[in-house]
């Protein structure tokens, strides 16, 4: 099995997060089975907005005004991703989706939030997969409904890929340590459970040279070690060492 420990801090991704993420669980199971995906950053990652993603947000405003003013014309009409209505321009579709999609989702919220008890349970109950489906709809792309308020989604977007996302407290290497604390309970916790260590992997994505330690541990223990970062300063460490600009790219 393989286990996969993300160090967003250190290694955010670069290009849109729910991409990365799938490529860099593809990248990792060509060692096993993956078994958890674990990434884990302070608050200031989930509210930053990369250089990326302010350039696709500039691109994505005078492709919405060109096709405002009729001056281009999209190849094919855009789609809602949660009732599948076509609208002739990106403009048209956000339109939709606030007028109808949000303001349906207000009342289900504004219904759930004068429950209590049982009831409320009951209905939050009701509501799931409607909520799923919105969700969903939201991170489909940024031509469905308007930015984040903060940050670009990239909680969501990881969550979405199946990452098990974790904010952790401002303070310096406050990340580096919870995710050497889980590093750690992966594996003794091979060895406590009977298991062979050995048949575990470990990947870590990061740079950061402080993991050097709890890496060192991992081998001792005859647990796989797999690094994916860019500066290859951990590369010693590891039994295989992938780039983490070939793992984004696919």
């Amino acid at each position: 099995t393989v286990s996969i420990f993300w160090d967003l801090d250190n290694k955010p991704p670069a290009l849109a997060p729910f991409t990365v993420a799938m490529r860099l669980k593809s990248a990792a199971g060509a060692f096993g089975c993956v078994r958890e995906t674990i990434a884990l950053a302070n608050r200031h990652a989930f509210i930053h907005i990369p250089e990326w993603v302010r350039e696709q947000r500039r691109e994505r405003k005078i492709l919405d005004i060109l096709e405002k003013t009729g001056r281009i014309q999209p190849p094919a009409p855009y789609e809602c991703n949660l009732c599948g209505r076509k609208c002739k321009t990106n403009l048209d579709l956000k339109k939709h989706f606030k007028q109808l999609h949000e303001r349906e989702r207000g009342k289900r919220i504004a219904r759930l939030n004068q429950l209590t008890g049982k009831r409320r349970a009951k209905f939050q109950s009701a509501i799931a997969a409607k909520e799923q489906r919105y969700r969903a709809a939201c991170s489909g792309g940024m031509g469905t409904t308007a930015p984040p308020a903060a940050g670009y989604g990239l909680a969501a977007e990881l969550r979405r890929a199946g990452v098990s996302v974790r904010t952790v407290s401002d303070k310096p290497d406050a990340a580096d340590e919870a995710l050497k604390r889980r590093m750690e309970a992966t594996i003794f916790g091979a060895e406590g459970s009977g298991g062979s260590a050995g048949e575990n992997c470990v990947c870590l994505v990061s740079d950061d040279s402080g993991f050097g330690g709890v890496l060192r541990d991992a081998r001792r223990r005859r647990a796989r070690t797999v690094v994916i970062g860019s500066s290859g300063s951990l590369r010693r460490y590891s039994d295989a060492w992938l780039s983490w600009e070939d793992v984004m790219s696919g």
